[in-house]
């Protein structure tokens, strides 16, 4: 099933890119923002389902739909869902916005995309301080690679103690 990874993901990669075009020029470049991000934890993700000895999801939200250890699988479904309801989201704001020309619809869909873009960076960053690579090569937060350090023992109390 590995082998299938890259394949089908880039060919919702591109059907989602291609639904980008479509979108108004106000919302084109925040929502391919928002694809890139949410692609980046998406690949993050897997290497967690790759590696249940060493990761878990931790998000709540995300750990709700697809369980503290996902299989591929279930984070593919997760990310052509989300993915997909993330677009859908963005055309409907961009049409609220068109029928309307209302500044509250204009505001609405700003907040969307600073909001969603914000909090795929944050998973993102997070997931790369945690040692999550998109594509592999990541370190097991488990597995010891170094000699423990020994650290001095401290030095005799001042003035008593104990």
């Amino acid at each position: 099933m590995a082998a299938s990874f890259p394949r089908n993901s880039t060919l919702l990669g591109v059907l989602l890119l291609t639904g980008c075009a479509a979108l108004p020029p106000d919302s084109k470049l925040p929502e391919a923002a928002y694809q890139a991000l949410h692609a980046v934890d998406f690949a993050q993700t897997v290497q967690i389902a790759r590696s249940p000895d060493c990761y878990h999801e931790s998000d709540p939200l995300t750990k709700r739909l697809i369980g503290e250890y996902p299989t591929e699988g279930q984070v593919r479904a997760a990310w052509a869902l989300t993915s997909a309801l993330h677009l859908a989201i963005t055309g409907w704001l961009d049409r609220e916005v068109d029928a309307t020309d209302s500044k509250a619809w204009r505001i609405a869909r700003g907040a969307w995309h600073v909001v969603t873009i914000a909090d795929a960076g944050r998973e993102v960053v997070h997931n790369h301080s945690l040692g999550l690579k998109p594509f592999g090569g990541n370190a097991c937060p488990r597995i010891q690679t170094d000699p423990p350090r020994i650290v001095d023992p401290p030095g005799p109390m001042i003035g008593g103690g104990g």
